[in-house]
């Protein structure tokens, strides 16, 4: 049978992303030239953001091992850790980038759609989300409207989906302004870790695309965002899981119809047959490569036991949802597409998904010139303020401080109800159902410390995530990086990202967190490339952390008048990387803030101890703004005032606008209080004392900042008053 798929020139190759060198490759790996259908499936799969062609090299420097694991910890796959008592959780982390091109903002709710997807297909329903947004200033109208239309996609997808989006981080700069980038994490929780991929597959075993009866008929339609369909596919599969007969699930909608076979052959360790006559999209005289390479948000792929497809197509019909058999498990070497008995596509599983055939780039990497500039920075010739008052107010409504209460109320945060504790804390906690346990999740990057210093910039992101777990009670289990940078064909952005790999390693093994489903994300070469407008490297961080008893939540806000209030960590005269350096004296880049791995360690190994002791009213850590900034948050949730004093030893503007690492605000009941400063000097836990909790007003230095009533509802509004202008 003939074929007409298009010619292979080298304006053919090149248009498809591919080099001269990988077109050379995938004929080494066939032992023969490769047909169109072949050379697009290539093209999907030896992408960049599939294949991580061009990060995977120093991804594998990354540790990986821990015992709780259950699945292979490696970058662009969902994750699976164990909680030890029967149940697990899934997690991912994604990108999407979107630009002044209107196709890159319809994509949105696709791409947080498909991270949903993934979840599920690995047998755990997901539970909450979290968006982490990198977004240019507010002050443009471009950026506002790019960031309600981004809310609005979240909101149709969670509340489709029930998944809801419960927390993430904002970071509004101008770099941003030309392409913005949201990372979206999913978490997920299985109940029976056992309940998919429980028997070993074998060759017997049949293969299945999953899709609506409409979709089925009507396969044009599986290029349109379907939500209500993906909803359906996932209530179908998690009814049919306890089946124990599905052995394998794989969404469309990312890498197509081959990709998704690929991504479960790589699992399985066993190749594929797939009969392509059986699709009915060739109806609609599809060519093969069409049919291979073309994403479904509506349609999966399932692997299931022979005696097992009766029960799960009725489950699947139940859900109106229709499951065709497309082929069978095969030997361990091949992927196979087939049509009318001919050979129509195949695939050696090495040249695939993890394959030793995939490429594998070294690139070079030089330091960046803008880094000589950073050296130069002085703090002595930064003026200090003459009205602290005016500053104060200046860096409390700036966009990267104020409240994001704007976006959170767009949609709802309490869909599944009665999983979601509203205890204001650092970090989102989850309550399990049936048990005392709760999750504590936090992202966290900011990008001006990373371009600063990138190693110390993300270790400063785990340890800031680390730190909103442990002052929420909870122990940090597992870390999942979104690593977004500029062009790698950049020698110098290219080294941002090399520098922070090591910073990442280095961090993740100090707090023996495993590395799970991560996603690597680099921008490629556009009309922005100049230093000056690239965006910021972005290493968004997602910890996920575990409360053992939820009688351990600990909260940041002050509960009473007289509690005492306590820093631990060590202040230091540093202006570093502040949002007072560059809101209050235009100073853009200066080098990352102070930073300590062994006493961020120390530090918080010892606040575990301390909440779990009961010695202490609140936790809440320091870091963007500094001290007052942490202090205000702490105060404003019961409208209690603070009477403060600053160190003598230290700059005013530094002990107060700083944003040196590694300190926590603590409040202590008078009762406990010695106990507590015992307990620091004995263990060798460097605090401060800083005042008490009294009143309605804000007092530093026997100076009267205001009420805290006012103070509370510039945080409230300013963001959202700038958005509905």
């Amino acid at each position: 049978m003939h074929i007409n798929e298009p010619e292979i020139t080298n304006e053919t190759i090149k248009e498809l992303g591919l080099s001269e060198e990988e077109f050379e490759r995938i004929k080494i790996q066939l032992d023969r030239t490769p047909n169109y259908a072949e050379l697009c499936v290539y093209a999907v799969i030896w992408s960049e953001p599939e294949s991580l062609k061009s990060a995977q090299y120093w991804l594998n420097s990354l540790p990986n091992e821990d015992r709780n694991l259950l699945a292979d910890p490696k970058f662009n796959q969902v994750g699976l850790y164990d909680l030890g008592d029967g149940s697990a959780f899934a997690v991912k982390i994604t990108a999407h980038n979107f630009n002044q091109d209107l196709s890159s903002k319809n994509q949105l709710p696709h791409s947080i759609e498909n991270i949903h997807q993934e979840i599920f297909s690995h047998g755990a329903r997901p539970l909450a989300s979290l968006n982490s947004m990198r977004i240019g200033s507010v002050d443009q109208a471009s950026n506002r409207e790019d960031l309600k239309n981004a809310i609005e996609a979240i909101g149709k997808i969670s509340n489709c989906y029930g998944v809801p989006m419960v927390g993430g981080d904002f970071f509004f700069h101008p770099c941003f302004n030309n392409t913005g980038i949201i990372n979206t994490f999913s978490l997920g929780i299985i109940d029976d870790k056992h309940s998919i991929s429980s028997s070993e597959s074998d060759e017997e075993m049949l293969v299945f695309l999953a899709g609506s009866t409409f979709c089925q008929k009507n396969s044009s339609s599986s290029t349109l965002n379907k939500p209500f369909v993906g909803k359906l596919l996932m209530e179908a599969a998690l009814e049919a899981l306890p089946l124990g007969k599905i052995i394998a699930m794989a969404p469309l909608s990312t890498v197509g119809l081959a990709g998704a076979c690929a991504k479960i052959c790589a699992r399985l360790k066993l190749g594929m047959h797939i009969n392509l006559e059986n699709i009915s999209s060739l109806q609609n005289n599809k060519l093969p490569h069409e049919i291979l390479i073309a994403s479904a948000k509506d349609q999966m792929i399932l692997v299931l036991q022979k005696d097992g497809v009766d029960e799960t197509q009725s489950i699947f019909e139940k859900w109106d949802l229709q499951l065709s058999q497309i082929g069978q498990l095969a030997g361990p070497k091949m992927l196979e597409f087939y049509q009318a008995e001919n050979s129509v596509a195949n695939f050696p599983l090495d040249s695939l998904i993890n394959g030793s055939g995939v490429p594998l780039y070294q690139k070079e990497y030089a330091k960046p010139e803008y880094l000589k500039k950073i050296r130069k920075f002085n703090p002595n010739r930064v003026s200090k303020p003459k009205d602290y008052i005016d500053v104060a107010k200046r860096i409390w409504q700036s966009n990267n401080v104020v409240s994001k209460r704007w976006a959170y109320e767009q949609f709802d945060s309490r869909l599944g109800a009665n999983t979601i504790s509203q205890t204001a804390s650092d970090s989102v906690i989850l309550r399990i159902k049936n048990g005392n346990k709760a999750l504590s999740l936090s992202t966290d990057c900011n990008p001006t410390y990373v371009k600063a210093d990138p190693y110390i910039g993300t270790m400063i992101a785990v340890s800031e995530a680390a730190r909103n777990i442990i002052c929420s009670g909870g122990e940090p289990l597992s870390l999942s990086p979104c690593l977004n940078f500029a062009d790698p064909d950049d020698a110098e952005h290219y080294w941002q990202f090399v520098n922070s790999i090591k910073g990442l390693g280095d961090v993740s093994k100090k707090f023996e967190l495993p590395i799970i489903g991560g996603q690597v994300n680099f921008l490629g070469p556009s009309d922005s490339e100049k230093e000056d407008l690239s965006i910021f490297p972005s290493p968004t961080i997602a910890l996920v952390g575990l409360i053992d008893d939820t009688d351990n939540i600990m909260s940041l806000h002050f509960k009473e008048e007289g509690h005492q209030i306590y820093m631990l960590g060590t202040p230091h005269n540093d202006l570093a990387s502040s949002i007072y350096l560059r809101l209050i004296h235009n100073i853009p880049l200066s080098p990352a803030p102070k930073f300590d791995l062994d006493e961020e360690f120390h530090n918080l190994y010892n606040l575990k101890i301390i909440i779990r002791k009961k010695m202490i009213q609140s936790a809440h850590d320091i870091s963007e703004g500094g001290l007052f900034v942490s202090l205000l948050e702490a105060a404003i949730p019961n409208g209690f005032g603070i009477d403060i004093e600053t160190d003598n030893n230290f700059r005013k503007d530094a002990y107060l606008f700083g944003e040196s690492q590694s300190r926590i605000i603590v409040s202590v009941a008078m009762e406990h209080e010695d106990e507590l400063v015992n307990y620091l000097n004995s263990h060798n836990v460097s605090f401060s004392k800083l005042g008490e909790v009294i009143g309605r007003r804000i007092l530093i230095d026997n100076q009267d900042f205001g009420l805290v009533k006012d103070w509370k509802a510039i945080y409230n509004n300013t963001l959202g008053e700038k958005l509905d202008n």
